[in-house]
């Protein structure tokens, strides 16, 4: 876990498990170890990268403007598979979000990746560890395959994650949430959590 710290701190690339998939972690305020994680994967740079958060409370050093929905989905669904997308901060690269004033923030189930946000300052880049248009990967082994001619430094073996379904991303920067791609939460929970339907973006 130490030498993970280290090089997220010095502007490297981790590959960690979550509780969905394996995923390349960069610290949210380094240009290098961002610009890196698009280069692993062959993305681009014009693609947000989601956040994981080591708490819930971390959102506050993230976001600015946290509705009442968001902190009532933050609190039903986190840890778990949900992504908040909420107007970030200066303390995200704006290269991390794809120059968007947005950014999707989830806190994972795994205690692991959590424990590393935490120690890097509360936050790292959680985009699945693949190359672009590829599976995700699921295992150390799956991530190693795929990325082990990267630039990619360390994979945390952490065994098989606990699902290979992709987390339901939400917004709620306006006053009506909107489901930008259904995943691991249902629609039904969602709505049973908030009281009230939520809308589908066009093509989620």
């Amino acid at each position: 876990m130490a030498l993970a710290v280290d090089i997220l701190l010095d502007g490297g690339v981790v590959c960690i498990p979550t509780d969905t998939v394996y995923g390349l972690a960069s610290c949210v305020d380094n240009e290098l170890g961002i610009n890196k994680v698009f280069d692993i994967k062959g993305r681009e740079f014009s693609s947000p990268l989601p956040i994981l958060l080591a708490s819930e409370k971390e959102l506050l050093k993230y976001s600015p403007l946290l509705n009442p929905t968001a902190k009532r989905l933050a609190h039903f669904f986190w840890p778990g598979a949900l992504t908040i997308v909420l107007e970030k901060n200066e303390f995200i690269c704006d290269s991390a979000t794809g120059g968007l004033a947005t950014a999707g923030f989830r806190v994972p189930a795994d205690r692991a990746a959590r424990t590393i946000c935490e120690l890097v300052g509360g936050a790292v880049t959680g985009t699945s560890a693949n190359k672009t248009g590829h599976p995700a990967a699921t295992s150390a082994s799956e991530a190693l395959s795929q990325l082990g001619d990267s630039p990619l430094e360390l994979i945390l073996d952490g065994g098989s994650t606990l699902s290979n379904t992709a987390s339901t991303v939400i917004d709620c920067t306006n006053d009506v949430p909107i489901i930008l791609r259904q995943g691991a939460i249902s629609v039904s929970s969602l709505e049973e959590v908030l009281g009230k339907e939520v809308k589908f973006n066009e093509g989620s």
